[in-house]
């Protein structure tokens, strides 16, 4: 497999929330987390300057101070969908420009499967790696929502931000594509399988199917 540029990998993923004055989010990639980060910067005072600003510096006792106080944000999604979404995404080369695919190599859906299968928490790409991991299992989440029941808690966490109403995929410039159509096209039941053995603790902390 080869790369256009680095794999972003996660020893603190924690760098990666973002934390305001009214909520703490966790971006989980091919979690709907594009949308909700243009969402977040409509709230900053200067979009197209201001960086997402994040916890990272924070000591424990602050962060604890914060989770106690302010509405926690985990938008999880079936880790089926979730991986075939990023394969489709990252190694599918695309007949326009895309920014978002990373291999410039047609890439087997399986040999993508063996491949990060064999990658710790710590070593996978973060498009790729367990939201339990992502999502620091320190955190008691208030809000723990599945990405496919969203549009039921979207008045909610619309509130909760403060804006509205979510970006759709032309305002954010990236095309959705599907995965949740596309299962059985791509997954044998041994490749399933795989990624049920894989992301065990995502099935079973978020409550989808095994």
């Amino acid at each position: 497999m080869e790369l256009t540029q680095n794999p972003t990998y996660n020893p603190n993923p924690i760098k990666y929330h973002i934390l305001t004055d009214k909520f703490l989010y966790c971006p989980i990639p091919k979690a709907a987390c594009t949308n909700f980060k243009a969402l977040i910067l409509e709230t900053t005072t200067k979009p197209h300057e201001t960086p997402y600003p994040t916890p990272e510096h924070l000591t424990t006792q602050e962060l604890n101070k914060i989770y106690e106080t302010r509405p926690t944000i985990l938008i999880t999604r079936n880790p089926l969908t979730r991986i075939l979404s990023a394969y489709i995404n990252k190694f599918i080369p695309k007949p326009y420009y895309d920014h978002w695919t990373i291999y410039t190599n047609p890439t087997p859906f399986e040999e993508f499967i063996e491949y990060i299968i064999q990658q710790t928490p710590e070593t996978s790409d973060i498009h790729w790696a367990p939201i339990w991991y992502l999502a620091t299992p320190h955190i008691t989440y208030t809000h723990i929502i599945k990405i496919e029941n969203l549009h039921h808690h979207l008045p909610e966490l619309e509130k909760i931000i403060g804006k509205g109403p979510l970006p759709n995929e032309n305002q954010i410039n990236f095309k959705r594509n599907y995965a949740e159509n596309q299962i059985n096209k791509y997954y044998t039941k041994k490749l399933k399988q795989k990624i049920q053995d894989h992301y065990t603790k995502d099935y079973q902390d978020y409550n989808y199917q095994l």
